[in-house]
C-alpha cells in the first residue's frame, strides 16, 4: 500500500513538473507576441478591418439622443419605427457603446479671450466658469457616450464593397428614421481601436492619425 502511495506521489510530481513547464512556455510565448497580434487586427481598407482570423469588419457611428426633450408618445412612435427598420436585418450585428472625454478645448479658447477683454464682475463670473469647465476634466464629469454598430463576415464569404454597401444600408435605416449615423472610414476605425483602449488618447475629433497599425515587438 506504501509503494503505491509512493508511486502516485512520484506521478503527481512529474505531472506538475510539466504543467509548470507548459505554463512558463505558454507565457513566453504570449510575452513574444506582437501587439497586432493581441488585437487580432490584420490589415485596414477604406471602411473595413481585416482581422488576422480571417473576418472583416465595418463599423456605423450612431448619434445620440437626448430622449428627456421627446415626449412618451414621440419616444414609442421613435421605437416602433427603429425597431420595425432593424428588423430588417439578416446579418448578425454587435450594438456598442463606449465612454470618451468631451473635447473643451474650442470653448476654453473663446472664455479666455472673453476674459482678457472683460473687467470688473464679468471677469470674475468668466473665471468662475473656466475653472468650473476645468474641474469637470479633472474628476471625469465631462464624459459623453460614443454609440456604434459592428456588422461582420468571413473573407469567403465577402468582400469589403458588399460589407460596406450592408453598412450604409443599415445607416440608412437609422437615418430614416431621424437618427444621424455614419459609415466610419480607415480614420474613423483607427479612433474607435484608440477609443476602446484608451479613451484618453482620442479626445479631439481632428487630431492627426496614422492610417496604419503599427507592429510592435517584443525586445
Amino acid at each position: 500500500m506504501q509503494g503505491c502511495f509512493t508511486g502516485l506521489s512520484a506521478a503527481r510530481t512529474r505531472s506538475g513538473n510539466r504543467r509548470t513547464e507548459e505554463e512558463e512556455d505558454e507565457r513566453e510565448r504570449l510575452a513574444q507576441k506582437t501587439a497586432q497580434e493581441f488585437v487580432n487586427a490584420k490589415d485596414l481598407g477604406e471602411h473595413c478591418l481585416y482581422t488576422i482570423d480571417g473576418y472583416i469588419f465595418a463599423y456605423i457611428k450612431i448619434e445620440g439622443l437626448c430622449l428627456e426633450l421627446y415626449s412618451r408618445q414621440e419616444q414609442k412612435r421613435l421605437c416602433r419605427e427603429l425597431s420595425a427598420s432593424l428588423s430588417a436585418i439578416k446579418r448578425p450585428y454587435k450594438s456598442d457603446a463606449v465612454s470618451r472625454p468631451v473635447d473643451i478645448s474650442a470653448p476654453l479658447n473663446e472664455y479666455e479671450e472673453l476674459y482678457n477683454a472683460a473687467a470688473g464682475g464679468r471677469k470674475k463670473l468668466l473665471k468662475f466658469d473656466m475653472e468650473s469647465l476645468a474641474e469637470m476634466v479633472a474628476t471625469g464629469e465631462s464624459l459623453e457616450r460614443q454609440h456604434y454598430i459592428a456588422i461582420w463576415d468571413t473573407i469567403q464569404r465577402s468582400d469589403e464593397r458588399t460589407l460596406t454597401q450592408a453598412a450604409q444600408d443599415i445607416a440608412k435605416k437609422y437615418s430614416d428614421c431621424g437618427i444621424k449615423a455614419e459609415l466610419l472610414d480607415r480614420k474613423g476605425i483607427v479612433q474607435l481601436c484608440n477609443l476602446v483602449n484608451n479613451p484618453a488618447y482620442v479626445h479631439v475629433e481632428n487630431a492627426n492619425i496614422e492610417d496604419v497599425i503599427s507592429v510592435l515587438s517584443a525586445g
